[in-house]
């Protein structure tokens, strides 16, 4: 019998390839809806667990992707729980302006809630030149609009960063009072810009340091203590700065320093042992509260006698943080946490029956 040609063999082997049996994969498609739902419920696990931070996270995923009141109502609710009025308010309103089909209850336990938050909140009114300017509020880059909107924030003390390119940053420290309204200029100089006498404008350096009490010098010449509450105002060129405490290993650090420039520094000073060293130990209520000990997250330090920052977090109650003065014998501080302002509570049948903490009031049903 006469073999088959080996290009026809290899032509038959090909097409049995191609028409063997195709297993198709069918991906599963999950509607946005669908994706909300699992945010949404993610978060009211989470909210149980009293881990608030994480389930406003997962609301705001939910509410991007399917915009719903009840959804936007638990993000007012989880910023109230979190101390932080001015995003609560925000939520709080837009909820209030479009729930006129919603539960009744639950825009009424809103409005409550609005009015608790908008108690603490004052604004401000920023005019700012150069207008292109870019603003920053504790950290937070702000979207400004062409004329000056009150700008609603927490009543206490916030920062204020205003840059802009060929401008001298400017650094400016702001307290806000609840239900007042306050006024900030800033007018940002040239980089090329002298003084009136012709000298150069002096650098500003921003030093933050955990440690309280601590020397800084600037070229050995003393410029105050920890911690600083403005920026230095320090002639250009090249400069050694210096921060130093009894116990703990100097901090050095050179700058060549601009005229008009604005320099950030970050000092961290670290404990020599010693027998003179002290332990101090911090005790909360809850117990699962976060600790700092002069800038490092612990609940236990050994450290040089002295003041010594203490500072607490939990989600849902409020920060704590204060000094205390270490002298010759260990010490124990004890700091219960007080509970975020909640207000009143709600009809538990429509919320989420998690006890009497601040996240009580959380809509459960989408």
């Amino acid at each position: 019998m006469i073999g088959m040609p080996s290009f026809l063999r290899t032509a038959f082997l090909s097409l049995g390839l191609v028409l063997a049996p195709v297993r198709l994969v069918v991906a599963e498609v999950v509607s946005e809806e669908e994706r909300a739902r699992r945010h949404f419920d993610e978060a009211l696990r989470l909210a149980d667990r009293g881990e608030t931070a994480s389930a406003l996270r997962e609301f705001l995923r939910a509410y991007e992707l399917h915009p719903h009141p009840v959804v936007l109502f638990n993000i007012g609710v989880a910023y109230s729980a979190l101390g932080r009025p001015a995003e609560a308010a925000s939520a709080l309103r837009k909820y209030v302006a479009g729930a006129a089909n919603d539960d009744g209850r639950r825009r009424n336990e809103a409005e409550r809630l609005l009015r608790r938050n908008e108690a603490q909140l004052g604004r401000v009114v920023l005019e700012i030149w150069p207008r292109e300017a870019r603003v920053s509020i504790d950290g937070d880059p702000l979207t400004r609009s062409a004329s000056p909107e009150p700008i609603e924030l927490a009543a206490g003390r916030h920062t204020v960063l205003v840059t802009a390119p060929g401008y001298v940053p400017e650094l400016r420290e702001l307290l806000i009072e609840p239900q007042r309204s306050v006024r900030l200029e800033v007018k940002l100089r040239a980089e090329n810009e002298k003084e009136p006498n012709g000298r150069e404008w002096p650098a500003q350096v921003a030093l933050s340091c955990p440690v309280p009490d601590a020397t800084v010098a600037i070229d050995g010449a003393v410029q105050g203590r920890t911690p600083l509450r403005r920026p230095l105002l320090v002639a250009p060129g090249a400069r050694r700065v210096t921060v130093s405490r009894s116990g703990y290993a100097p901090f050095e650090q050179r700058v060549v320093l601009a005229a008009g420039s604005y320099t950030q520094l970050a000092c961290r000073l670290s404990p020599i042992p010693t027998a003179a060293a002290v332990r101090l130990r911090v005790q909360t209520h809850p117990e699962e509260a976060q600790v700092w000990i002069d800038g490092e997250r612990a609940r236990e330090r050994t450290l040089p006698p002295g003041r010594h920052e203490v500072r607490m977090a939990l989600d849902g109650f409020e920060p704590w943080t204060g000094l205390v003065r270490l002298a010759d014998d260990p010490m124990t501080v004890f700091a219960q946490l007080a509970p975020t302002p909640s207000g009143a509570r709600p009809n538990e049948s429509e919320l989420v029956a998690s006890g009497s903490g601040p996240l009580s009031r959380l809509a459960r049903a989408r």
